[in-house]
């Protein structure tokens, strides 16, 4: 017990930015005594529990660590099933799980981030509630304010930059993003460089999965190129890291080529190379573990496990299904609708 005290004596004493001489002041006992508290080197008398948990405005339940345990067991599961919901695409039941959790515990950083990913996740599904990014926006400030976790810093500034971004305040999605590390600073960069064996090679494989989505991402938004050469690129990437481009972003690029090409004179055979390439990206998503897998010299079958992305995967394939079959969406393909390999497209990706 005296260990779970030191560590919390220190943490609500770096919350409140007071010195342990304030604490020894206000009990009226040497600050010697209470650095040894804080060293583990002993614990309080009972009769200054009292007094301490009034000092720091907390029970003395909470400031023996009592009922840590439990209540660890169930944020973690909480938090476990509210992960699930996102994983299949059910974000409202997500919020409402982490609402939950906030109320129960308004003042635990990992809560609160959580909260505000499942409200902007909630809103990237629907887009039509942008009043939900100001509370985004509310919540992250107060991880900001407040926690010193550099890897929730970091999510906190990402998300209210996309949410001022998406708010359409640029100004301030601009200052928030100038807080953020440089590239060479991320801590994907720096794992990747001080590791070594095979860690250094599964985080450096990570590190390249996504630079490349980084560049990808960056050529969409390159307005002096046209779609089509935006598209090739894509897929060049794809290519020369993943040997046969079987990512979603390559899928993507797959389909656009081929409704390109589709309205090109005498282009049905890069119409179908394009459409097929994006029925074996389909593939690559696997169940099982729940992540997408990496081929190539690179990668050998390498397994990205636990994403959430897997959600939109899963989500990019249905959709650009659904976008293949439809003749309102996709018309480009009428006259390809009635060939053999255009309905075994259509079955592959669908079976994906």
């Amino acid at each position: 017990m005296d260990i779970i005290i030191s560590k919390n004596l220190r943490e609500f004493r770096r919350k409140k930015g007071n010195t342990q001489e304030d604490l020894a002041e206000h009990l009226g006992i040497s600050i010697s005594a209470v650095s040894k508290w804080e060293r583990d080197e002993g614990y309080p008398d009972i009769t200054l529990l009292p007094g301490i948990a009034e000092f720091y405005g907390v029970s003395v339940d909470d400031l023996l660590g009592v009922g840590e345990g439990k209540k660890k067991e169930k944020i973690d599961a909480y938090r476990k099933k509210a992960m699930e919901h996102l994983s299949v695409g059910e974000t409202g039941d997500a919020v409402g799980i982490f609402r939950e959790l906030y109320a129960e515990f308004p003042n635990n950083h990992e809560i609160i981030g959580g909260l505000a990913f499942a409200i902007y996740v909630d809103y990237n599904g629907n887009r039509k509630n942008k009043e939900c990014l100001n509370e985004v926006i509310a919540l992250e400030k107060r991880i900001l304010d407040e926690s010193t976790v550099q890897i929730l810093r970091d999510l906190a500034i990402e998300r209210i930059c996309y949410s001022y971004a998406a708010l359409g305040d640029t100004e301030k999605a601009v200052e928030y993003a100038e807080t953020a590390c440089s590239l060479n600073s991320s801590r994907e960069i720096l794992t990747a460089n001080v590791l070594s064996g095979d860690e250094q090679t599964k985080a450096n494989q990570s590190l390249i999965i996504q630079l490349v989505a980084i560049l990808q991402n960056a050529v969409y938004h390159v307005g002096s190129a046209d779609w089509l050469t935006r598209h090739k690129t894509v897929l060049g990437l794809s290519e020369l890291f993943f040997d046969d481009s079987h990512d979603l972003n390559a899928a993507n690029a797959h389909y656009y080529c081929a409704r390109i090409y589709a309205g090109m004179k005498d282009a049905g055979d890069k119409v179908r190379y394009h459409l097929e390439k994006l029925a074996e990206c389909a593939k690559y998503i696997d169940m099982a573990s729940g992540g997408f897998r990496y081929g190539g010299a690179l990668f050998g079958d390498y397994d990205v496990v636990d994403r959430i992305d897997v959600k939109s995967d899963r989500e990019t394939c249905s959709s650009l299904y659904s976008r293949l079959i439809s003749h309102t969406e996709s018309p480009m393909f009428d006259r390809f609708r009635g060939e053999e390999w255009f309905g075994k497209v259509e079955r592959e990706l669908k079976e994906g």
